[in-house]
């Protein structure tokens, strides 16, 4: 790994270093998703970025950088797309969550090379010896997302939020790899829709057995 501009005697500029590492980030994600997690390397990365393979190794000392640069777009993407869902004051978590499933699948339907570097990645990741630490990050970030924009919108019980966010992320995750093999939009979002319902059942059915002052 090259030296720092400090080691060498230059002080580091914070400004351009942080510009310098948002380029790469940005490059890193092109290649990604262009050429597939199998051709995201240091070369393609430097040449996208239009700056040298030595800044690359310097900003990113393994591949599993490059993969974790990704996923941050990737968990990006996801809570911009819930952060902009129609909840209109919308208290109620059923309500929420037909919301969010909603603006979650636009932002799929919308992002179908994002969707499938989303899978190279998980399998790449499981595929490197320590790998599932990334793989674990991946679906803990999207968990994570879901509950928070559910949680400010509708609270509910923590152990509870956590297992509606992952039932989702679970459901979306299905959804997603059948939409880029079928390519049958209308035939998804109406799975999509039943899946929601089931949900929305599941969350009236646990508020009406909880005392009152349980009660979101």
């Amino acid at each position: 790994m090259p030296d720092s501009p400090s080691r060498r005697g230059r002080p580091v500029d914070p400004a351009a270093a942080a510009e310098r590492r948002r380029r790469l980030c940005d490059a890193a994600v092109a290649v990604a998703l262009r050429d597939g997690i199998a051709g995201l390397t240091t070369r393609a990365v430097a040449e996208e970025a239009g700056l040298t393979a030595a800044m690359v190794g310097y900003e990113f000392d393994s591949k599993d950088g490059l993969l974790l640069a990704v996923l941050e777009h990737i968990h990006a993407g996801v809570r911009d797309a819930l952060a902009h869902a129609p909840l209109a004051g919308a208290r109620d978590p059923a309500t929420v969550l037909e919301a969010l499933a909603g603006a979650y699948w636009a932002h799929v339907l919308d992002t179908p090379a994002l969707q499938r570097a989303q899978y190279e990645l998980t399998l790449h990741a499981l595929a490197l010896p320590g790998g599932e630490a990334i793989a674990r990050a991946q679906y803990r970030g999207y968990v994570l997302a879901v509950a928070n924009a559910l949680e400010h919108a509708a609270p509910l019980p923590s152990e509870r939020l956590h297992e509606v966010a992952g039932t989702c992320v679970a459901l979306m995750d299905g959804l997603i790899l059948q939409w880029l093999a079928t390519g049958d939009t209308a035939a998804c979002a109406r799975r999509l829709a039943l899946g929601v319902r089931a949900l929305q059942h599941t969350l009236h059915t646990h508020e009406e057995h909880l005392p009152d002052d349980l009660t979101p």
